[in-house]
This record gives C-alpha cells, structure tokens and sequence, in this order.
C-alpha cells in the first residue's frame, strides 16, 4: 500500500487545507481528479487497489524543523504512482535538481528534440519505432563522435483535431557540434519519413533541466486527455522506460525519490494537529507562516507533546471500551 515517508516541499498558499492529503489535492485537482478516474477504471478489470493507494498518499503528514537551519518543511507518504500528480511533482523536483548539477560540468550542453510525423498506429507500436529509431541513431559514427553522452525524456502529445498521437523523446546532450542539416536527414532515412528535429545549445541550464524534468515520470497531463485516451496512455506506457541516460550521462541520477535524511530534522508535530490548532493558538500559525514562507522558526516552538497526548488518550479510550463491550450471542 503506501510506502514510507519522504519530504515534500510545495508552494505556500493562503489557504490550508485540514489534512495534507486535502491541501496537496486541491494543488493539482485537475491531475488528480482525472487520474483517480482512470486508476478506478483499471483497477476493475484486473482487481488492484491503486485508487486506494492515490486516495492514502500524503494521508499521514507532519511538520518537521531543521536542527541547524531552523526551516520547517512537510514529511509525509508517498503512494509512488506514476501518474499521481502529488508524487512527480516531488519527483521532477529531484530529477531536475540532478540534470542541473550534470548539465553545468557538461562541455557544450545541447538540447536535441527528436519527433515523429503524426499517425493512425497504435501507440504501442509509435513508441516502439520512436526508441528503436532513437538507439539507431546513436550508434551512427557521426552522432558517435560528436556526442559524449546525454539524457533524454520521452514526451506525448495528442492532436484533438485528427485524433493522433505525437510522440518525441527531448535529449540533454554532452557534446560537439552536430550539423542540424545531417540529423534531420539521417532521421528521415532511419525512421522512413519522419524529418522534423532540432538541436540547439543550452543557454540557460536550470531552465533546460526543468524543461525535459517535467517528463521524467509522466509524459504528459491526463488532465488535457479525453477520458478514453488517458486510459490508453496509462495502460500503453506501463512498465515502460520514460527517460534514460547513456555515455557521460550516466553520471546523473535519474533514479527513484531519495528517502530523506531525517538526522537532523525534528518532528514539531502533526499536519493535522498543527492545521486544528491554527485558528487559536499563535505557536501553531507560526509554524505553518515558517514553512509557507520558508523563514527560520524558534526552537522553542514543538507540539510533539501534544501529538503524544492524543495518541495516549485515542489510546485509553480504545482499551476502556474493550473492556466494556460484551458480545451478543445468537442462536444458530
């Protein structure tokens, strides 16, 4: 079901949701909404419970302080979902941070996009002839020579207006020049018809990284789909690869979400209890005003203790009305 605790970092809001799960929901409504739809459709037909799982994630939630930093940030589950939108965001967060670093000890970053020509194929067999074209292209002793290595995303688009598919892969590349006019013609020739490409230098490196990052877990918004062919893409692309590295680029890690090293950060209470109390007690509002606005709070400031307190009460209640409860007997 839900996997351990990693941290989440968003963006502050004016408004705070009662529980995190609801606050995160309400950032990506659109995405959730429709991928909740999709994953209660597939889970009908093969009896899985990944709604469930979406419908857990970031259900448990605290509030943590740095011991050295004083920053608060949120802890919480994770459901790691492809298409949860709560869990990429964290995700190309993580990636793009990584594409970042690899990018800027890069000599001669480029960005190479790689398209092929609207069709009536099966998706299955589109993104079949994209990667395989894209793994031939590479071995080419042109490309070769003039490339050390790079990353490279897949990216899914829909045409409403002929109902077609386009998908192309994005490439962060480690490299020499490489003549436009050749990758264009060798495409063509590798793929049989598909001619449309481009390559340009990377300018402006955090920018770059964001860019191919947002397609490192999910190659498109099931949001801008029509419910039958978001089911499609979710279906398509599972257990697919959606981005990659190769030569240099292995130095960047593209892996899953770290774990958090929570060493240094200390637990001042839960979401739920921080958010309750929010409205009366000044501490409370102090703690969610430190990690909305990312400044520094007191050390002084921990409702742990009142986490516990509850916990301890839930938990007499629970044993007191054991004790009490005596079972009905029926005859058979």
């Amino acid at each position: 079901m839900v996997s351990r605790v990693h941290n989440i970092e968003t963006t502050a809001k004016s408004d705070v949701a009662p529980t995190y799960h609801d606050y995160m929901k309400a950032v990506h409504l659109a995405e959730y909404s429709r991928a909740e739809e999709v994953y209660s459709n597939i889970d009908e037909s093969d009896g899985r419970y990944r709604a469930d799982n979406l419908h857990a994630c970031r259900s448990f939630a605290y509030f943590a302080r740095h011991d050295e930093s004083g920053l608060v940030k949120v802890i919480s589950s994770a459901c790691h979902l492809r298409w949860c939108p709560m869990c990429t965001t964290a995700k190309t967060s993580q990636i793009s941070a990584s594409v970042t670093r690899w990018l800027k000890k890069a000599r001669g970053p480029k960005l190479m996009t790689l398209t092929l020509k609207h069709s009536s194929a099966p998706l299955e067999s589109q993104i079949g002839l994209l990667y395989k074209s894209f793994r031939t292209l590479r071995l080419r002793t042109p490309f070769a020579r003039a490339i050390r290595g790079g990353i490279w995303f897949f990216q899914l688009k829909w045409i409403p207006e002929s109902d077609e598919w386009h998908p192309h892969i994005h490439c962060l590349m480690d490299g020499n020049f490489l003549p436009k006019e050749w990758l264009s013609d060798e495409w063509m020739k590798i793929t049989k018809g598909s001619y449309i490409v481009d390559i340009k230098k990377v300018h402006k490196i955090e920018w770059a990284a964001r860019h191919v990052a947002r397609y490192c877990a999910r190659p498109c918004l099931l949001s801008d789909l029509p419910f039958v062919r978001a089911v499609e893409v979710v279906q398509t692309m599972h257990g697919k690869r959606l981005c990659g590295c190769w030569g240099t680029g292995k130095e960047c890690d593209l892996g899953s979400i770290k774990s958090l090293d929570r060493s240094h950060w200390k637990s001042i209470g839960s979401y739920d209890t921080i958010q309750g109390l929010s409205s009366t007690v000044a501490d409370a509002r102090s703690i969610i005003k430190a990690w909305q606005c990312k400044i520094t709070l007191s050390p002084d400031i921990d409702f742990s203790a009142v986490d516990d307190f509850i916990s301890d009460r839930i938990t007499m209640a629970a044993a007191i009305a054991e004790s009490h409860f005596t079972p009905y007997l029926y005859d058979t």
